[in-house]
């Protein structure tokens, strides 16, 4: 898998904030994700770095 998807819990590891948030974050339409049959969202890992890069460059250029 060259994009793997991740689960709600790992994509709030990997941007190190809360379920909530990754949550609030897809309803915003900050982070795209898709569902699973169940519900679940699932979310593709380079959606994921994409949100991320961009927050470390805010970050960076204060």
């Amino acid at each position: 898998m060259l994009d793997p998807e991740l689960s709600l819990h790992e994509a709030a590891a990997l941007l190190n904030v809360s379920k909530a948030t990754v949550r609030r974050y897809t309803d915003q339409g900050k982070l795209s994700c898709f569902r699973t049959t169940g519900g679940q969202r699932r979310f593709k890992l380079s959606d994921v770095l994409t949100l991320l890069e961009g927050a470390l460059r805010r970050e960076g250029g204060r």
